[in-house]
């Protein structure tokens, strides 16, 4: 009964006058007549344009790399040590003004985490901040991570800036700095979460940018 139910509403669906492949026939109609009519009007030129030459471009897949932008193993080093650096410096000053235990910290080591070890956009990192922040360190409850997204969603920019969402309302609800400097907290903990996040981001855009364009200079040069 449920079956047959089923297929009637698919009918429906497809044949009713007011449904969708209905009401798109009609209004193909006076167009399919006019063109039976006055066909030349319809006419068009084709893809012959796209034949039309516009010259070299300045750069191509021929074009050599230039010399700084090169791949070389000592610049490779030179910049992961750089990134370790800072990063090594910036967690260790908030664990030295605050603590290992402390919101801040906490945040820097989490966040880096997150970054490091998702892939996929900000809906696969989304989750593991979840989980953390809502589930493990009590950041902030489940309706405020939700009203999170939905601020990420409806504001431009990225969705994965919704972690300084996380980072305020964590420091904020953490009180991290003093009862009195919760705004203050809340600020310092969206600068956590944001740098931390994308730090790593930076770190293999500068590394692998020019170690993939050698493969690819080395994948499209042509086989002997």
């Amino acid at each position: 009964m449920v079956v047959g139910d089923q297929r009637r509403g698919f009918r429906g669906d497809l044949f009713l006058p007011g449904s969708v492949p209905c009401h798109r026939a009609r209004r193909r109609r006076p167009g399919i007549r006019t063109r039976r009519i006055a066909p030349q009007k319809f006419a068009s030129g084709g893809h012959g344009s796209a034949q039309k030459g516009y010259g070299a471009a300045l750069i191509d897949d021929n074009t050599p790399t230039p010399s700084h932008a090169a791949f070389r193993w000592p610049r490779f080093a030179l910049v992961l040590a750089a990134f370790l650096g800072i990063w090594a410096l910036a967690l260790g000053a908030l664990v030295a003004l605050f603590g290992w235990e402390s919101t801040f910290a906490q945040m820097g080591w989490f966040f880096t985490k997150a970054a490091l070890l998702t892939f996929g956009g900000a809906y696969a990192v989304l989750p593991y901040v979840y989980q953390g922040a809502v589930d493990h360190y009590g950041w902030l409850t489940a309706p405020q991570m939700i009203d999170g997204l939905a601020l990420g969603e409806t504001t431009p920019g990225p969705l994965i800036m919704v972690v300084a969402f996380v980072g305020f309302v964590g420091a904020w609800t953490k009180a991290a700095l003093a009862s009195g400097a919760l705004a203050l907290a809340g600020c310092l903990g969206a600068t956590v979460a944001t740098f931390f996040t994308f730090l790593p981001s930076f770190l293999f855009i500068l590394l692998g940018a020019r170690w993939w364009s050698r493969r690819t200079v080395t994948f499209a040069s042509p086989r002997r």
